[in-house]
């Protein structure tokens, strides 16, 4: 009797549920979208936090498409609300992401994508340092790597670039890439790079539905954990930053590897890290997986010799200059760095050199631990790659948004579990962080 009363009962509750996952899954969806162009539009209402560049010249130019919609802007602390409120909503798409339609997701991300594109350079001026240093080799004749933008204050992108002493941090690749760029506007310089950051970004999320395809994993699950993710969206796409650029050759690397092509996957591992010199990271999991390991330094060796022949002519002994500015960047310290919150943790007054060396020490460690289980064919090389961006994170003294990004599409293509945890607690300190310091 007992049984007879509970059975009916049992399909109702599942199609309730089901019904309600639906409502979840699409009303996330939904609100992510509105809360996206509301950051959107007031972003390009006027001079506001959300756009740095916009506190110097708030022109149309920089303004954008979206301008005259609205005419508030949001303050610091409704900006870091709206974001968080989008991170919910981007659990909560992925809880339910099995009652969502494809083309829901795939569509959302694309139109997510042209949003962001269209919205003002968000959060960061650092696509006016890309303008700059172009416009400091190609316009001016001047190494990017030895010299900062300050040489020349009356070019029209100085007011907007922040980093005005200091030279180039980015891969040869990328900044003769941008060369081009100087001969254009700093309007039109600007908005090339954001569609192509946003073209970058897409292929990213396609890179990362086809490894996921080839390892077996959703791919839907996976498009969605990178393309629908709200710093990715706000801080990469919006912000026009190079890391999507270099993250995309990366997984590029793995889906050639996957194809059974490791020449040519390792001719891109180097030309990420010829953009950003981090996408050097993925080599050494490569070659110790490979079991033809002569293609890997083939393929290697095939772009590494154009890609220093590409230095030298173009800068000469000055290449070496980005090292200089890398290891000065080390030396920078950002309050919400996890070293700095650890040292101050444990009664330091933040970032000392012990701690600049403990932190080194542990990044050491743990990227030989990585080599290590792969090489032993405990932990998968793609897996490895993800932990070592972690590992790079947790260690740097100089903690932003786009950094924290890193691990994401190795983390969404991924079995590891404690990989893809601890790649969603990196970008729930990050935006705690943004929390504490806007939201009392």
């Amino acid at each position: 009797m007992s049984q007879a009363t509970v059975t009916p009962a049992a399909p109702a509750v599942a199609a309730l549920a089901r019904r309600a996952r639906q409502a979840v899954g699409y009303g996330s969806i939904l609100l992510t979208g509105a809360l996206s162009v509301l950051l959107c539009v007031c972003a390009a209402a006027g001079v506001s936090y959300v756009v740095p560049a916009s506190r110097r010249d708030f022109t149309g130019w920089l303004a954008g498409p979206l301008h005259g919609i609205v005419s508030s802007t949001l303050t610091g602390e409704q900006t870091i609300l709206v974001i968080v409120a989008l991170f919910a909503c981007y659990l909560a798409t992925l809880a339910c992401l099995s009652s969502v339609r494809t083309r829901w997701v795939i569509g959302a991300i694309v139109l997510l994508h042209v949003l962001f594109t269209i919205a003002p350079p968000l959060i960061s001026k650092d696509i006016f340092s890309y303008i700059g240093y172009a416009r400091l080799g190609a316009r001016h004749g001047t190494d990017p790597y030895l010299h900062g933008p300050f040489l020349f204050p009356n070019d029209p992108s100085y007011v907007f670039v922040a980093w005005k002493h200091v030279g180039s941090a980015y891969g040869p690749l990328f900044t003769v890439g941008t060369y081009p760029l100087a001969f254009l506007p700093v309007s039109a310089a600007m908005w090339v790079i954001k569609v192509v950051t946003a073209a970058t970004s897409l292929g990213l999320v396609a890179l990362t539905w086809r490894v996921a395809k080839q390892l077996g994993r959703d791919p839907v699950r996976a498009a969605a954990w990178v393309g629908l993710n709200p710093v990715l969206l706000v801080y990469g796409v919006g912000g026009g930053h190079n890391d999507l650029i270099m993250l995309a050759l990366m997984m590029g690397a793995v889906t050639l590897v996957l194809g059974g092509r490791e020449a040519p996957a390792a001719a891109a591992v180097v030309l990420s890290a010829a953009i950003k010199i981090t996408g050097g990271v993925m080599m050494p999991f490569l070659f110790l997986r490979s079991r033809e390991k002569q293609r890997v330094v083939i393929g290697a060796l095939a772009a590494v010799t154009p890609m220093i022949v590409l230095a030298y002519t173009v800068f000469g002994s000055g290449a070496l200059g980005q090292f200089k500015v890398l290891k000065r960047q080390q030396r920078l310290v950002s309050a919400d760095a996890i070293p700095n919150q650890l040292a101050q943790l444990v009664g330091l007054n933040g970032v000392t050199s012990d701690v600049r060396l403990v932190a080194r020490l542990l990044l050491i460690g743990s990227l030989a631990l990585l080599a290590w289980a792969v090489w032993k064919g405990t932990m998968d090389w793609v897996a490895a790659t993800g932990w070592s961006l972690v590992a790079f994170v947790l260690t740097s003294s100089w903690l932003l948004g786009w950094y924290v990004l890193w691990p994401l599409p190795f983390a969404a293509v991924s079995r590891d579990r404690r990989l893809q945890a601890v790649t969603m607690m990196l970008l729930v300190y990050f935006l705690a962080m943004r929390w504490t310091v806007f939201v009392r």
